[in-house]
């Protein structure tokens, strides 16, 4: 059987996919515009359909009323060549899990959109800041180095005070940005507010995009 040629759309998605675990299918669209590259929906579902056949991805209608869920399989991540622990178990897309990924890839948008911006997930920040609290991702722009954090769900207070002021007080970051919903904003402001003056300086916090916003 001959193998299939990869096209420049198909390893864009391949690499985001694999770097962020899951996206939508909206946010997929939207990333791909980012990088001037404009696919008409019904070309995106069969170039989905081509990569899930090969290996690279997966596709599960998991959340009610909103596009289909788009997910990395081993493949990817060894194609992006992103590092992986020791043990560590391959992602798989579950309704209890998946919206948290989902708004992470939304969020990236939000600097990708900044033509010279740099965004560095999860995984690839392992080597730099080892393995206690890893940030959702990063963003290098214009020089600076922005710690990016998504939180929908509450923590236990000291825990996320203790984790915001590690974030904050971390060498060679300059901001940390706090994703959150609507209803969890005020927590968040409120928690921020009550670490050291100093740190708290350093952070910012957001509502997330509408669609992720749940």
């Amino acid at each position: 059987m001959k193998k299939q040629k990869l096209t420049e759309v198909d390893i864009l998605i391949i690499n985001f996919v694999a770097e962020q675990d899951a996206v939508r299918l909206d946010t997929l669209v939207k990333y791909l515009q980012i990088k001037s590259k404009v696919v008409e929906i019904r070309n995106l579902r069969r170039t989905i359909n081509k990569l899930e056949s090969l290996g690279f991805v997966r596709k599960d209608a998991l959340l009610a009323r909103s596009p289909y869920i788009v997910s990395s399989r081993p493949e990817a991540m060894r194609f992006a060549k992103l590092p992986s622990r020791k043990g560590a178990k391959p992602f798989y897309p579950q309704f209890s899990t998946i919206h948290h990924p989902v708004a992470v890839a939304r969020v990236r948008l939000e600097y990708e959109q900044h033509s010279d911006a740099v965004w560095l997930c999860e995984r690839r920040l392992r080597s730099e800041f080892g393995e206690y609290h890893l940030a959702d991702g990063m963003v290098i722009y214009r020089n600076q180095r922005f710690l990016i954090e998504v939180d929908r769900t509450q923590k236990e207070k000291d825990r996320f005070k203790k984790i915001a002021s590690i974030n904050a007080s971390l060498p060679n970051i300059d901001s940390v940005h706090y994703w959150t919903t609507t209803h969890l904003y005020p927590f968040v402001q409120n928690q921020i507010k009550q670490i050291e003056v100093n740190l708290t300086k350093k952070i910012q916090v957001y509502v997330l995009p509408e669609e992720v916003n749940i």
